[in-house]
């Protein structure tokens, strides 16, 4: 049989184990939320912070798109006023060269001029 200072090691025995495995297991516990917590934390911040990056480079973009667009708009405006004028100029000569041309067959053929 036991004696009570058997039973009394043994009780100290098990609540100094039941002891260490409690501690050992809320350190666990404890180590693995923090753990879960702060990679939850560090993925959302990396999330808000490439979400932030992605909006302000698509941002970036359409400005640039913008401005190219302006850009060659008055570009184009510009060529066409030029082509405008270098068709007007064109036309102009090609009249005065078609008058020159009928003075000139006028001379070569000795008829007189019409009037």
């Amino acid at each position: 049989m036991l004696t009570p200072e058997d039973l009394e090691q043994i009780r100290a025995v098990v609540e100094t184990t039941v002891q260490t495995i409690v501690e050992t297991t809320v350190q666990t516990i404890v180590e693995t939320t923090v753990q879960t917590i702060v990679e939850t934390t560090v993925q959302t911040i990396v999330d808000t912070a490439v979400s932030a990056a992605e909006a302000r480079a698509q941002e970036f973009a359409r400005t640039i798109e913008t401005n190219l667009l302006t850009a060659f708009h008055s570009y184009a405006k510009g060529q066409t006023a030029r082509f405008h004028t270098v068709e007007t100029a064109s036309a102009d000569l090609a009249i005065r060269v078609a008058a020159l041309e009928d003075r000139v067959l006028h001379l070569e053929t000795r008829r007189p001029p019409p009037q």
